[in-house]
């Protein structure tokens, strides 16, 4: 078992985890690994904490797998949440 601890930061939206100094920082790679049930529980009283606080909502804890490609969400929800949409967005019309 291989997890982080994923929220919002309340002041601006942004996808953060919870870091390994109970800071909350935005990259996934970053993020506290959680290997054990009590690590979790530990994480997750961190996350009712700063909820508490007003720094972070919806906490939730994501399941990960590390590999040659660093650390990966094993779900799809949780990847687009780490690395961004599935599309390329486009925000003006091209030039023609």
């Amino acid at each position: 078992m291989l997890r982080v601890i994923s929220a919002n930061r309340l002041r601006d939206g942004i996808i953060v985890y919870l870091g390994p100094h109970g800071d909350w920082v935005t990259e996934i790679g970053a993020a506290t690994l959680l290997t054990s049930e009590a690590a979790c529980e530990a994480g997750q009283a961190k996350a009712r904490a700063a909820m508490a606080a007003n720094l972070i909502v919806d906490p939730l804890m994501v399941d990960v797998t590390e590999g040659a490609e660093g650390r990966r969400a094993t779900t799809l929800r949780n990847a687009i949440r780490a690395f961004g949409p599935t599309i390329k967005f486009q925000t003006s019309s091209p030039a023609v």
